[in-house]
């Protein structure tokens, strides 16, 4: 019968998974921080007003949900 893995080597297993664990989230929540968001500079004449008429349509017989249709009207 072989021999099982000696405690020490669990030991050593278990705490480099913990450290490369720590180390990863540590990067990701680093990146996450450095994320800047700007939004594009909008020009006076580029906003502007509008007006949308929602419907919603019945269900069909086949389907078992209704269906939403947004139309831009002038």
């Amino acid at each position: 019968m072989k021999e099982d893995i000696s405690k020490n080597t669990i030991l050593v297993l278990v705490v480099l998974t913990v450290v490369i664990s720590l180390l990863g989230t540590w990067t990701v929540i680093n990146e996450v921080n450095n994320i800047k968001v700007t939004s594009p500079e909008v020009s006076r004449e580029a906003q502007s007003s509008g007006k949308i008429m929602l419907t919603i349509n019945p269900p069909d017989e086949v389907e078992t949900t209704g269906k939403v249709v947004l139309t831009k009207t002038q």
